[in-house]
């Protein structure tokens, strides 16, 4: 479904989250003008909010990245892409997959206005998951991976080996599931 905004004011996410991009890298845009298009259902749980935000912090970083010499300011890294857009949400889940793509893992220290929103990539081969379910006499069964893995169950991860995986330190992880 093809959703176009017409008139967007400072009430629409798409413009909280450019002002507020700007803002925190101590820049404005007066006189901005938005036009954007939303192919992402809303309110069905997939991540429409995230991917507005995530826009409006893009385009803002885009505008900084542009002007620097104008605006006094760097383009935004992911880091705080993440940081900006896990506040829109309450937390980084959808809004790091929208920054970084692909599998990611994120976490959350602290609460309310001190929480702090991390997330890092996965780098996940699907290769030789599918190898060890296809032949496991020759690749074998791949119930425990040494290396970051896609498919963690992160409820049983301690605060220590997210930070790890987060970190790309190869551990020993129980893949989610049988």
């Amino acid at each position: 479904m093809d959703s176009r905004c017409h008139v967007i004011d400072d009430t629409h996410l798409v413009a909280q989250a450019i002002a507020r991009g700007l803002s925190h890298a101590g820049a404005a845009a007066v006189g901005l003008q938005i036009d954007c298009v939303n192919a992402i259902p809303h309110s069905r749980g997939v991540g429409s909010s995230a991917a507005a935000a995530v826009s409006g912090l893009l385009a803002a970083s885009g505008l900084l990245g542009m002007a620097p010499e104008h605006l006094g300011a760097q383009a935004l890294s992911d880091a705080e892409l993440v940081q900006l857009a896990g506040e829109f949400e309450g937390h980084p889940d959808n809004a790091a997959a929208s920054v970084l793509g692909g599998a990611v893992v994120t976490w959350t220290d602290g609460e309310g206005d001190r929480a702090q929103y991390f997330a890092r990539r996965l780098k996940v081969d699907p290769r030789k998951w599918l190898a060890s379910k296809i032949n496991p006499a020759k690749f074998g069964e791949r119930s425990r991976v040494d290396t970051t893995a896609v498919n963690v169950d992160l409820e049983k991860c301690s605060v220590d080996q997210l930070r790890r995986i987060a970190a790309g330190e190869p551990i020993a992880v129980v893949l989610a599931g049988k």
